[in-house]
């Protein structure tokens, strides 16, 4: 039998067998074994596949809970400001606003935003002073695009200065910071905010 005439008696005996067994058990893999012991690596090789289709069929679906949406939530804003920073101009980055820029020009600042908004100051202070790394918190960016009536890429580019420029409390650093910049979700959780608020700023409830 030359190769092409077995190459098709083998596939015509594994599509028989797909459609004649969903979950093969070890005497029925036997029994084809013996029926084409020519074929009988092939036919293992499938009976094991066929079985682990069977199981994952078996296993119930996965509803997404709030932390997965917001953990999904939290990639994809990460891949839309690494978007936009790939793509932004020298004059996009010549004309980006600072933080206290920002403030100044709205009239607020971290301490009354922190009591408008009702969020830990110490989140707030961590964002404009270069110690918060992107993305930031859905909810956060929808109260400060309105309260300072900019735009999410202004924010965005005023949080790239902030984080090339760290200031420690209100002062400068001469040197680079020892504090290490940390994601919006890990200041939240290690906030002193109750589960309650911590959740509903992280998007998880």
């Amino acid at each position: 039998m030359n190769d092409t005439k077995r190459d098709n008696e083998r596939d015509k005996i594994l599509f028989e067998m797909h459609k004649t067994l969903s979950n093969p058990t070890a005497e029925l893999i036997i029994q084809w074994v013996e029926r084409y012991p020519q074929y009988a690596d092939d036919i293992r090789s499938h009976a094991a596949i066929m079985k682990d289709w069977a199981a994952n069929e078996a296993k119930p679906v996965l509803e997404p809970d709030a932390a997965m949406i917001s953990r999904s939530r939290s990639r994809v804003m990460g891949a839309l400001h690494e978007a936009r920073a790939a793509t932004a101009t020298a004059g996009d980055e010549a004309t980006a606003l600072t933080f206290d820029q920002i403030m100044a020009a709205s009239g607020t600042d971290v301490p009354s935003l922190s009591r408008k908004f009702g969020i830990k100051r110490g989140i707030l202070a961590a964002l404009v002073g270069g110690r918060m790394l992107p993305p930031v918190g859905h909810r956060l960016v929808e109260k400060l695009t309105e309260s300072w009536g900019i735009t999410l890429d202004a924010i965005y580019r005023a949080m790239h200065i902030a984080l090339e420029n760290p200031h420690l409390g209100h002062a400068k650093a001469e040197s680079t910071p020892t504090v290490i910049p940390r994601s919006y979700e890990e200041l939240v959780r290690a906030s002193s905010m109750t589960e309650e608020e911590k959740k509903y700023w992280l998007g998880e409830e």
